[in-house]
């Protein structure tokens, strides 16, 4: 995986449900990553106010140890 989306605190089921939906369905539209999460969180928005349900998902880049030039000491 390029990127991870994750939750900086625990999230209600139903918000976090409408969240990936409409995100997979933003990249479905052929949008990257970032936009597609931004599109997610204005629709799950409309529907729930507190930004305790949506504020908190954030994209973070995977890293692939594999492709480094990495020494592992010990």
């Amino acid at each position: 995986a390029k990127k991870i989306l994750m939750s900086l605190w625990k999230v209600g089921d139903e918000p976090t449900s409408m969240l990936m939906q409409e995100f997979n369905k933003s990249l479905l539209e052929g949008n990257n990553p970032n936009k597609a999460l931004d599109i997610a969180k204005r629709k799950v928005r409309t529907v729930y106010l507190s930004p305790k349900d949506w504020g908190g998902f954030v994209l973070l880049n995977s890293v692939n140890m594999a492709k480094q030039n990495v020494t592992h000491y010990g």
